[in-house]
C-alpha cells in the first residue's frame, strides 16, 4: 500500500475569497473539481492507495469538503480535520504524522498536482 498525503488545510494566496468563494481544490475544471483530477492521476500508481487529506474544520463546516473526498475516494480516506489553519503543507503534512504507515511509501502531493510522468513506472523501479 501506498500513503498518499494531501495537505489541505492552508488557505491559497493565489485565489482570494473574494474572487473565488470555494477552495480551490473544489474549483472546477472540465466539469471536475481540481481535486477529483488529482485523484485521478495519483490512482495511476497502480497499487492499492490509502488518501490521508488534512483540512480546516471550517472548510468541512462551510463546504462540505470531507464529505466530498469521501464520495470521491468511495470512503477509503483518512481525514484529519484541524481546528486553526495552518501556515504552508509542510506544516499540515506534520499533523498527519500518527496516521501515515511508517514502512509503507508515502506521497505527499497538493491538492492541485498532477504527475506527468507514471506513477506506476516509479514505484515498479523501488
Amino acid at each position: 500500500m501506498i500513503n498518499v498525503l494531501i495537505p489541505m488545510a492552508a488557505k491559497s494566496q493565489h485565489f482570494p475569497e473574494s474572487d473565488y468563494p470555494f477552495p480551490k481544490s473544489l474549483i472546477e475544471i472540465g466539469h471536475k473539481t481540481i481535486i477529483e483530477h488529482v485523484i485521478e492521476n495519483l490512482d495511476s500508481v497502480g497499487a492499492k492507495v490509502q488518501y490521508i487529506f488534512v483540512l480546516s474544520n471550517s472548510d468541512c463546516r462551510k463546504f462540505h469538503l470531507d464529505s466530498t473526498l469521501n464520495i470521491i475516494t468511495d470512503h477509503q480516506g483518512k481525514i484529519i480535520r484541524l481546528d486553526n489553519e495552518t501556515k504552508c503543507a509542510a506544516c499540515s503534512a506534520l499533523m498527519a504524522i500518527s496516521h501515515i504507515g511508517n514502512w509503507e511509501p508515502l506521497i505527499i502531493a497538493n491538492s492541485d498536482q498532477l504527475f506527468d510522468d507514471s506513477l506506476q513506472g516509479f514505484f515498479a523501479s523501488l
